[in-house]
């Protein structure tokens, strides 16, 4: 069985009981940074319990760094400190428990893409409502092939979004009997209900985007140090960057943020966002 439970497809999710955030915690200061170029950092350890990251981006509105974790919810960094603004009660759909949450971007008007194995789900904060919003595979995974005892199914680690162009963009890899058969990319339409647009098949059915974002018309793809490039179409991404000499070890989020930065969840003790700066080659 992969790490991630796979759900029955475009399923929906159940109740559950919120896992508050750690009771006693240190003064909630941003902590100053430990690295050149990093220009401020957060150790999500100070501020919940044994946190297990899923995804990091930026409000598109407000600025604010919105983490997921992969089993209590949405949090914004507010003062230094984290708030939640979704549990994992909120992101929900009628009745089905689909977590753990695998990443999250921000859409703008207080809308988060959230994906999780086999699905992406939208969540309004204003109307405190989620909804189906994408299947990974155009058209639906054969239902024979969905299967979370057996261990088949798909599940993607990234999710991005081209406001411009109003897509949205994943990294499913697929799996049947927990073993790999496949890794793609795709592309959705947020203005059409997450019809998808483009599927294309990688070579390395091992590849694992732990992060994506849309940059500088490009996709930003994130695992372990190191950031590759990808070209809808192309058989590989393409080795871009290594973000090891930021302190990064264990890439587990990204997102862009103010001044053309990039803002990095790393999973390697203790679990820590950082903002950096001239992370471009």
């Amino acid at each position: 069985m992969f790490r991630t439970p796979v759900l029955a497809l475009c399923a929906v999710a159940c109740t559950s009981t919120p896992v508050e955030p750690a009771a006693d915690t240190p003064d909630p200061t941003v902590q100053a940074p430990e690295a050149p170029h990093v220009v401020r950092s957060l150790a999500l350890t100070d501020h919940l319990t044994s946190p297990t990251p899923a995804g990091v981006t930026v409000d598109r509105d407000s600025g604010e760094w919105i983490v997921l974790e992969s089993q209590q919810g949405l949090f914004a960094e507010r003062d230094g400190t984290l708030v939640r603004i979704a549990d994992d009660g909120a992101l929900q759909r009628d009745g089905i428990d689909m977590r753990p949450f695998t990443d999250v971007v921000s859409l703008g008007g207080g809308r988060y893409s959230v994906t999780v194995a086999n699905d992406g789900l939208l969540h309004d904060l204003t109307t405190g409502e989620t909804t189906q919003h994408f299947c990974y595979v155009p058209g639906g995974m054969p239902i024979d092939l969905i299967d979370n005892d057996a261990g088949n199914g798909q599940v993607t680690w990234g999710v991005a979004f081209d406001a411009d162009a109003g897509l949205l963009f994943a990294q499913p890899r697929s799996f049947e009997d927990s073993v790999a058969i496949g890794a793609h990319i795709g592309s959705y339409d947020v203005t059409d209900g997450g019809q998808p647009q483009q599927w294309f098949d990688l070579d390395d059915i091992e590849f694992s985007a732990r992060g994506m974002v849309w940059h500088d018309g490009q996709l930003l793809l994130g695992s372990g140090s190191m950031l590759y490039t990808y070209t809808m179409g192309d058989a590989a991404p393409v080795p871009y960057t290594d973000l090891a000499s930021f302190g990064v070890e264990d890439l587990q989020g990204l997102a862009i943020g103010p001044d053309d930065t990039l803002v990095v969840i790393d999973d390697d003790a203790p679990v820590t966002v950082r903002q950096i700066a001239g992370w471009q080659p």
